[in-house]
């Protein structure tokens, strides 16, 4: 079996990644048309959307914790154990 290499294949991007410049609205910038989806694949969207926001909540939380440890111990060296 073998490609046919002659045939020209033009492909055209999807309406969800072209940008509008003409619109001032800059908050949603190439989001895609979900509209296509059926209930349940919309909503599966939502939970590894929510997934993701916990799982970078939880992070920036433990990075926060530890910066604030690293800030206190350079104070108290700073301060008491000297320069």
């Amino acid at each position: 079996m073998t490609r046919n290499n002659n045939s020209i294949r033009t492909y055209a991007p999807s309406q969800s990644i072209l940008t509008n410049t003409n619109s001032n609205d800059d908050n949603f910038v190439n989001l895609p048309d979900l509209s296509g989806l059926k209930d349940d694949e919309k909503q599966h969207i939502l939970n590894v959307l929510l997934r993701d926001e916990n799982l970078r909540n939880k992070h920036l939380s433990r990075f926060m914790y530890v910066y604030m440890n690293y800030i206190d111990n350079k104070i108290y060296y700073y301060y008491y154990l000297g320069n």
